[in-house]
């Protein structure tokens, strides 16, 4: 966000958060260490917060290490790599990048957009058991009809509308039952 959008600009924890890219547990944090003081709206000066984060933190301290990677940011996601000689800095980093994607699998689960393992596998092998007996059971019935044909295109032709039909069919069933 720019400089001139951060000025005088007055916001609570999580608008804070998100137009510094900073995690909100980092402004609480340093709210509860008294670094800085919401105002009598019992919201922040943004430019205070980050002034003050900046401040308080070790000469080493990269403010933009701590900022949140994810879509339409221009840092690329290093939680995936982790290795043994990561300073205190990066390794809280690290710890909050992970904390909140957790927190997101959980929020998912109980919201119900979240589904485990086991029960997609149960899903998809209902689905495929169902659609290998209803191509295999297919050539007992189409079996009478191509040997009464002579021609090979009507033999296609009979063979690609019977297992087209058949799985329209199945995937029909399956749209209903969910």
């Amino acid at each position: 966000m720019s400089e001139s959008t951060k000025k005088g600009r007055r916001a609570g924890v999580r608008e804070t958060a998100r137009i510094l890219g900073w995690h909100m547990r980092t402004i609480q944090y340093h709210e509860q260490q008294g670094r800085y003081k919401r105002g009598p709206d019992g919201k922040f000066d943004v430019e205070e917060v980050e002034r003050q984060i900046k401040k308080y933190s070790h000469s080493g301290y990269n403010p933009d290490a701590h900022k949140e990677s994810g879509p339409g940011r221009d840092s690329e996601n290093k939680s995936d790599v982790i290795t043994s000689d990561i300073s205190f800095d990066e390794a809280r980093r690290l710890k909050e990048i992970w904390d909140g994607k957790i927190s997101q699998l959980k929020y998912e689960e109980q919201n119900g957009t979240l589904i485990k393992k086991e029960e997609v596998r149960k899903i998809v092998f209902g689905i495929f058991r169902g659609l290998r007996d209803g191509l295999t059971a297919l050539s007992r019935d189409v079996s009478v009809h191509v040997a009464a044909e002579d021609d090979p295109v009507k033999c296609e032709r009979i063979i690609l509308d019977e297992i087209t039909g058949a799985i329209d069919r199945y995937i029909n069933e399956f749209n209903r039952g969910i």
